[in-house]
């Protein structure tokens, strides 16, 4: 037997306004991100990244925008497959930036200084060479804070 109309529209309607990923409620001071369970209790309830699982009972009143709360570690969390929904705060997302954005404009640095040492040695080595410039290739390096930040 074929479901009505009204309920394949129904369930159209729903499936398309949310994903099981969806979270309601979220709190604008913090940053929110699905992390590995297994990361998270390692971790003795914090990763590395300072991501911290966000629970049924939180403060705030995070709630998945379908429904599929999971026990892990004798309390709820927003959990899916193997994933656990986490948040930080927004001041400890922009440090961790920063020190990606740091780590790679140094490498950016690093691969423009090698490729001009490279050029200098090879002609060093024969002066008859002809050793194309590259300069139009740029690497873009990631901006730093603002004044506003």
């Amino acid at each position: 037997m074929k479901p009505s109309k009204t309920q394949q529209n129904k369930t159209q309607n729903f499936s398309t306004q949310h994903s099981r990923c969806d979270v309601l409620n979220k709190d604008p001071d913090y940053d929110y991100c699905f992390r590995r369970k297994r990361d998270i209790e390692e971790g003795g309830g914090m990763d590395q990244y300072g991501w911290q699982p966000v629970g049924e009972g939180n403060e705030s009143g995070e709630k998945p925008a379908i429904p599929f709360l999971v026990n892990t570690k004798a309390k709820k969390q927003i959990a899916f497959d193997d994933v656990v929904l986490c948040r930080r705060k927004k001041e400890v997302t922009r440090y961790f930036k920063q020190i990606e954005d740091d780590a790679y404009n140094a490498q950016q640095r690093f691969i423009a200084t090698a490729a001009k040492r490279a050029q200098v040695s090879l002609r060093q080595l024969d002066q008859t060479a002809t050793v194309e410039d590259q300069s139009e290739i740029k690497f873009t390096q990631r901006p730093g804070p603002t004044e506003e930040e």
